[in-house]
Protein backbone atom coordinates (compact mmCIF):
# COMPACT_ATOMS: atom_id res chain seq x y z
CA UNK A 1 0.00 0.00 0.00
CA UNK A 2 3.06 2.39 0.51
CA UNK A 3 4.82 1.68 -2.34
CA UNK A 4 1.83 2.40 -4.19
CA UNK A 5 0.86 5.61 -2.73
CA UNK A 6 4.31 6.82 -3.34
CA UNK A 7 4.12 5.46 -6.75
CA UNK A 8 0.90 7.56 -7.20
CA UNK A 9 2.70 10.91 -5.82
CA UNK A 10 5.37 10.49 -8.13
CA UNK A 11 2.90 10.46 -10.96
CA UNK A 12 1.23 13.04 -9.95
CA UNK A 13 4.31 15.28 -9.52
CA UNK A 14 5.73 14.14 -12.97
CA UNK A 15 2.46 15.21 -14.17
CA UNK A 16 2.02 18.71 -12.50
CA UNK A 17 5.94 19.30 -13.59
CA UNK A 18 4.93 18.30 -17.66
CA UNK A 19 1.69 20.99 -17.73
CA UNK A 20 2.69 23.49 -15.80
CA UNK A 21 2.86 26.82 -16.88
CA UNK A 22 6.82 26.69 -17.02
CA UNK A 23 6.60 24.02 -18.76
CA UNK A 24 4.62 25.31 -21.63
CA UNK A 25 6.41 28.49 -22.04
CA UNK A 26 9.45 27.07 -22.37
CA UNK A 27 7.71 24.89 -24.57
CA UNK A 28 6.42 27.30 -27.17
CA UNK A 29 9.89 29.73 -26.73
CA UNK A 30 12.06 26.98 -28.06
CA UNK A 31 8.88 26.22 -31.40
CA UNK A 32 9.56 30.23 -31.89
CA UNK A 33 12.99 30.02 -31.84
CA UNK A 34 13.91 26.88 -33.81
CA UNK A 35 11.05 27.64 -36.26
CA UNK A 36 12.84 31.07 -36.82
CA UNK A 37 16.06 29.73 -37.62
CA UNK A 38 14.87 26.84 -39.60
CA UNK A 39 13.82 29.28 -41.91
CA UNK A 40 17.48 30.56 -42.20
CA UNK A 41 18.30 27.66 -44.17
CA UNK A 42 15.10 27.49 -46.46
CA UNK A 43 14.90 28.17 -50.00
CA UNK A 44 11.53 27.53 -51.05
CA UNK A 45 8.44 30.09 -50.21
CA UNK A 46 6.04 27.58 -49.37
CA UNK A 47 8.32 26.14 -46.70
CA UNK A 48 8.71 29.52 -45.25
CA UNK A 49 5.30 30.53 -44.85
CA UNK A 50 4.57 27.22 -42.97
CA UNK A 51 7.60 27.79 -40.92
CA UNK A 52 6.58 30.99 -40.16
CA UNK A 53 2.99 30.22 -39.23
CA UNK A 54 4.68 27.84 -36.49
CA UNK A 55 6.61 30.76 -35.58
CA UNK A 56 3.58 33.08 -35.03
CA UNK A 57 1.32 30.41 -33.32
CA UNK A 58 3.89 29.40 -31.30
CA UNK A 59 4.41 32.75 -30.18
CA UNK A 60 0.87 33.67 -29.31
CA UNK A 61 0.89 31.96 -26.14
CA UNK A 62 3.79 33.62 -24.84
CA UNK A 63 2.27 36.85 -25.08
CA UNK A 64 -1.30 35.48 -23.76
CA UNK A 65 0.22 33.98 -20.63
CA UNK A 66 2.76 37.46 -20.05
CA UNK A 67 -0.27 39.91 -20.84
CA UNK A 68 -2.98 41.41 -18.06
CA UNK A 69 -4.54 43.09 -21.93
CA UNK A 70 -6.40 40.01 -23.08
CA UNK A 71 -6.35 41.72 -26.72
CA UNK A 72 -2.88 41.82 -26.98
CA UNK A 73 -2.80 38.61 -28.75
CA UNK A 74 -5.30 39.57 -30.81
CA UNK A 75 -3.70 42.69 -31.89
CA UNK A 76 -0.36 40.67 -32.40
CA UNK A 77 -1.88 37.53 -34.88
CA UNK A 78 -4.14 40.14 -36.96
CA UNK A 79 -1.61 41.72 -38.70
CA UNK A 80 0.68 38.56 -38.96
CA UNK A 81 -2.31 36.15 -40.53
CA UNK A 82 -2.61 39.16 -43.04
CA UNK A 83 1.09 39.22 -43.64
CA UNK A 84 1.40 35.50 -44.14
CA UNK A 85 -1.60 35.52 -46.21
CA UNK A 86 0.48 38.06 -48.62
CA UNK A 87 3.27 36.02 -48.78
CA UNK A 88 1.73 32.91 -49.41
CA UNK A 89 0.23 34.70 -52.35
CA UNK A 90 2.87 35.69 -53.26
CA UNK A 91 4.51 31.93 -53.24
CA UNK A 92 2.10 30.58 -55.20
CA UNK A 93 1.20 33.45 -57.38
CA UNK A 94 2.49 33.31 -61.28
CA UNK A 95 5.53 35.16 -62.67
CA UNK A 96 2.97 37.71 -64.65
CA UNK A 97 1.61 39.12 -61.58
CA UNK A 98 4.83 40.32 -60.22
CA UNK A 99 4.77 38.18 -56.69
CA UNK A 100 7.58 40.50 -55.68
CA UNK A 101 4.92 42.81 -54.97
CA UNK A 102 2.95 40.69 -52.65
CA UNK A 103 5.83 39.14 -51.12
CA UNK A 104 7.24 42.44 -49.71
CA UNK A 105 3.57 43.67 -48.38
CA UNK A 106 3.62 40.78 -46.19
CA UNK A 107 7.06 40.95 -45.65
CA UNK A 108 6.31 44.72 -44.29
CA UNK A 109 3.23 44.28 -41.93
CA UNK A 110 5.47 41.31 -40.03
CA UNK A 111 8.27 43.87 -40.01
CA UNK A 112 5.76 46.77 -38.22
CA UNK A 113 7.63 49.32 -41.30
CA UNK A 114 5.16 52.21 -41.98
CA UNK A 115 2.15 52.44 -42.80
CA UNK A 116 1.32 48.87 -41.60
CA UNK A 117 2.90 49.42 -37.84
CA UNK A 118 -0.36 50.58 -35.70
CA UNK A 119 -0.24 47.13 -34.03
CA UNK A 120 3.62 47.12 -32.74
CA UNK A 121 4.00 49.65 -29.99
CA UNK A 122 0.22 48.81 -28.49
CA UNK A 123 1.30 44.95 -28.34
CA UNK A 124 5.35 46.22 -27.21
CA UNK A 125 3.42 48.37 -24.51
CA UNK A 126 1.50 45.51 -22.60
CA UNK A 127 4.86 43.13 -22.84
CA UNK A 128 7.28 42.44 -20.71
CA UNK A 129 11.09 43.52 -21.73
CA UNK A 130 11.30 39.60 -22.24
CA UNK A 131 8.32 39.95 -25.07
CA UNK A 132 9.70 43.08 -26.03
CA UNK A 133 13.12 41.50 -27.14
CA UNK A 134 11.62 39.35 -29.31
CA UNK A 135 8.96 41.23 -31.05
CA UNK A 136 11.85 43.74 -31.53
CA UNK A 137 14.42 41.74 -32.44
CA UNK A 138 13.97 37.71 -33.04
CA UNK A 139 10.53 37.43 -34.49
CA UNK A 140 11.77 39.95 -37.21
CA UNK A 141 14.88 37.78 -38.18
CA UNK A 142 12.84 36.00 -40.24
CA UNK A 143 11.02 38.14 -42.17
CA UNK A 144 14.19 40.10 -42.99
CA UNK A 145 16.14 36.78 -44.15
CA UNK A 146 13.32 36.51 -46.53
CA UNK A 147 13.91 40.74 -47.86
CA UNK A 148 17.31 39.98 -47.63
CA UNK A 149 16.48 36.57 -49.95
CA UNK A 150 15.04 39.03 -52.00
CA UNK A 151 17.56 41.42 -52.82
CA UNK A 152 20.12 38.56 -53.71
CA UNK A 153 17.67 37.90 -56.98
CA UNK A 154 17.40 41.66 -57.75
CA UNK A 155 13.21 41.24 -57.03
CA UNK A 156 12.55 44.62 -55.44
CA UNK A 157 10.95 47.50 -56.69
CA UNK A 158 13.65 50.24 -55.22
CA UNK A 159 11.31 53.30 -55.57
CA UNK A 160 8.46 51.55 -53.00
CA UNK A 161 10.65 50.26 -50.64
CA UNK A 162 13.20 53.56 -49.92
CA UNK A 163 9.99 55.02 -49.88
CA UNK A 164 8.56 52.72 -46.93
CA UNK A 165 11.69 52.85 -45.40
CA UNK A 166 12.52 56.59 -44.97
CA UNK A 167 8.86 57.27 -43.83
CA UNK A 168 9.39 54.80 -41.08
CA UNK A 169 12.80 56.39 -40.04
CA UNK A 170 11.14 59.49 -39.76
CA UNK A 171 7.90 58.51 -38.53
CA UNK A 172 9.10 56.23 -35.79
CA UNK A 173 11.75 59.30 -34.45
CA UNK A 174 8.59 61.99 -34.74
CA UNK A 175 6.24 59.65 -32.86
CA UNK A 176 9.18 58.97 -30.40
CA UNK A 177 9.44 62.52 -29.17
CA UNK A 178 6.15 62.13 -27.39
CA UNK A 179 6.35 59.41 -25.84
CA UNK A 180 6.89 58.26 -22.11
CA UNK A 181 6.79 55.38 -21.79
CA UNK A 182 10.13 53.14 -22.34
CA UNK A 183 8.43 50.70 -23.93
CA UNK A 184 6.46 53.07 -26.83
CA UNK A 185 9.51 54.70 -26.86
CA UNK A 186 11.85 51.54 -27.93
CA UNK A 187 8.72 50.72 -30.47
CA UNK A 188 9.04 53.62 -32.07
CA UNK A 189 12.99 53.18 -31.67
CA UNK A 190 12.31 49.83 -33.30
CA UNK A 191 10.33 51.35 -36.32
CA UNK A 192 13.03 54.05 -37.01
CA UNK A 193 15.70 51.17 -37.24
CA UNK A 194 13.75 49.53 -39.51
CA UNK A 195 14.13 52.22 -41.65
CA UNK A 196 17.72 51.97 -41.69
CA UNK A 197 18.24 48.59 -41.99
CA UNK A 198 15.96 48.48 -45.25
CA UNK A 199 17.72 51.84 -46.46
CA UNK A 200 21.13 50.93 -45.79
CA UNK A 201 19.62 46.82 -47.66
CA UNK A 202 19.16 48.65 -50.70
CA UNK A 203 22.92 49.28 -51.47
CA UNK A 204 24.60 46.76 -49.14
CA UNK A 205 23.66 43.25 -47.92
CA UNK A 206 26.87 43.66 -45.14
CA UNK A 207 25.69 46.53 -43.92
CA UNK A 208 21.88 46.04 -43.45
CA UNK A 209 22.73 42.54 -42.04
CA UNK A 210 25.77 44.40 -39.40
CA UNK A 211 23.26 46.83 -38.50
CA UNK A 212 19.87 44.41 -37.93
CA UNK A 213 23.07 42.00 -35.23
CA UNK A 214 24.18 44.85 -33.62
CA UNK A 215 20.93 46.61 -33.06
CA UNK A 216 20.02 43.34 -31.38
CA UNK A 217 23.04 42.85 -29.13
CA UNK A 218 22.56 46.79 -27.98
CA UNK A 219 18.90 46.26 -26.80
CA UNK A 220 19.91 42.33 -25.44
CA UNK A 221 22.01 45.08 -23.35
CA UNK A 222 19.62 47.53 -22.20
CA UNK A 223 16.52 45.44 -21.97
CA UNK A 224 18.04 43.04 -18.86
CA UNK A 225 18.95 46.68 -17.63
CA UNK A 226 15.00 48.76 -17.44
CA UNK A 227 13.65 45.40 -16.33
CA UNK A 228 16.20 44.99 -13.09
CA UNK A 229 15.70 49.13 -12.61
CA UNK A 230 11.57 48.42 -12.95
CA UNK A 231 11.91 51.45 -15.20
CA UNK A 232 8.31 51.86 -17.10
CA UNK A 233 8.73 55.66 -17.39
CA UNK A 234 11.31 57.64 -18.03
CA UNK A 235 10.46 60.03 -14.88
CA UNK A 236 11.62 57.52 -13.30
CA UNK A 237 14.99 57.78 -13.67
CA UNK A 238 15.24 61.17 -11.78
CA UNK A 239 14.50 58.31 -8.94
CA UNK A 240 17.95 56.76 -9.37
CA UNK A 241 21.70 58.59 -8.78
CA UNK A 242 23.42 59.00 -12.13
CA UNK A 243 25.86 56.73 -11.43
CA UNK A 244 23.66 53.70 -10.56
CA UNK A 245 21.90 54.09 -14.37
CA UNK A 246 24.74 55.14 -16.10
CA UNK A 247 25.44 51.63 -17.84
CA UNK A 248 21.24 51.95 -18.62
CA UNK A 249 22.49 55.01 -20.22
CA UNK A 250 25.03 54.39 -22.11
CA UNK A 251 23.40 51.56 -23.96
CA UNK A 252 20.16 54.11 -24.84
CA UNK A 253 23.05 56.50 -26.29
CA UNK A 254 25.03 53.88 -27.87
CA UNK A 255 21.08 52.88 -29.53
CA UNK A 256 20.98 56.18 -30.54
CA UNK A 257 23.93 56.07 -32.62
CA UNK A 258 26.51 58.53 -30.64
CA UNK A 259 30.13 58.54 -30.77
CA UNK A 260 32.51 56.68 -29.71
CA UNK A 261 29.34 54.52 -28.67
CA UNK A 262 28.66 50.73 -30.55
CA UNK A 263 26.03 51.87 -32.38
CA UNK A 264 27.55 54.47 -34.25
CA UNK A 265 29.65 52.19 -36.14
CA UNK A 266 26.70 50.22 -38.16
CA UNK A 267 24.97 53.58 -38.78
CA UNK A 268 28.54 55.08 -40.32
CA UNK A 269 28.94 51.89 -42.14
CA UNK A 270 25.45 52.39 -43.96
CA UNK A 271 25.54 55.71 -44.58
CA UNK A 272 28.94 55.49 -46.03
CA UNK A 273 27.72 52.98 -48.58
CA UNK A 274 24.70 55.44 -49.72
CA UNK A 275 27.46 58.11 -50.17
CA UNK A 276 29.50 55.86 -52.25
CA UNK A 277 26.01 55.23 -54.40
CA UNK A 278 25.64 58.65 -54.55
CA UNK A 279 22.10 58.59 -52.24
CA UNK A 280 22.59 62.09 -50.53
CA UNK A 281 18.95 62.77 -49.90
CA UNK A 282 18.71 59.20 -48.28
CA UNK A 283 21.87 60.05 -46.29
CA UNK A 284 20.20 63.32 -45.44
CA UNK A 285 16.98 61.99 -44.36
CA UNK A 286 18.36 59.61 -42.64
CA UNK A 287 20.63 61.71 -40.72
CA UNK A 288 17.70 64.17 -39.79
CA UNK A 289 15.41 61.12 -38.18
CA UNK A 290 18.42 60.34 -36.37
CA UNK A 291 18.62 63.93 -35.03
CA UNK A 292 15.11 64.26 -34.47
CA UNK A 293 15.53 60.38 -32.27
CA UNK A 294 18.63 62.29 -29.83
CA UNK A 295 15.72 64.27 -28.42
CA UNK A 296 13.92 61.12 -26.98
CA UNK A 297 17.22 59.19 -26.25
CA UNK A 298 18.96 62.08 -24.40
CA UNK A 299 15.70 62.47 -22.69
CA UNK A 300 15.69 58.67 -21.65
CA UNK A 301 19.68 58.37 -21.29
CA UNK A 302 19.92 61.68 -18.82
CA UNK A 303 18.37 61.67 -15.54
CA UNK A 304 18.87 65.27 -15.07
CA UNK A 305 16.42 65.61 -18.38
CA UNK A 306 13.37 63.71 -17.49
CA UNK A 307 11.42 66.87 -16.12
CA UNK A 308 12.03 68.97 -18.61
CA UNK A 309 10.67 66.86 -22.13
CA UNK A 310 11.75 69.12 -25.50
CA UNK A 311 8.38 68.04 -26.80
CA UNK A 312 6.82 69.54 -23.92
CA UNK A 313 3.59 71.71 -24.53
CA UNK A 314 5.34 74.58 -21.91
CA UNK A 315 8.75 74.50 -23.66
CA UNK A 316 11.47 76.00 -20.77
CA UNK A 317 13.65 79.22 -21.62
CA UNK A 318 16.51 77.64 -20.98
CA UNK A 319 15.76 74.71 -23.83
CA UNK A 320 14.84 77.36 -26.00
CA UNK A 321 17.88 79.46 -25.64
CA UNK A 322 21.04 76.33 -26.06
CA UNK A 323 18.38 74.13 -28.63
CA UNK A 324 20.18 76.32 -31.91
CA UNK A 325 23.32 75.47 -30.49
CA UNK A 326 22.89 71.75 -30.03
CA UNK A 327 21.23 71.03 -33.02
CA UNK A 328 24.25 71.35 -35.38
CA UNK A 329 26.35 70.03 -32.98
CA UNK A 330 24.13 67.09 -32.63
CA UNK A 331 24.15 66.99 -36.77
CA UNK A 332 27.87 66.62 -36.87
CA UNK A 333 28.80 64.55 -34.41
CA UNK A 334 25.52 61.94 -34.12
CA UNK A 335 24.44 59.63 -36.88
Amino acid sequence: MKKLLTFLWKVKFFSTLMWSPQMFSSLFMFLTMISSLSILSSTNWIIMWILLEINMISFIPLLNMSNSQNDTPIKYFLPQAVGSMFILLGGVASSSFNPQIFIMLGIFMKLAVVPFHQWFPSVMNSSNWLLCFMLSFWQKLAPLFMLFSLSLTNKISSIPMLTIALSSALFGALMGMTQTQMRSIMAFSSISHNGWIISALMVSLTASMSYFLMYGLLILILFPMLHKLSINNIKQLKMFPLLSILPTSLAILSIAGMPPLLGFFPKIMALTAMVNNQMWLTSFILILSSLLSLFFYMNASVPQLANSSVINKSYNQSWLMILPSIMPLSLMFTL
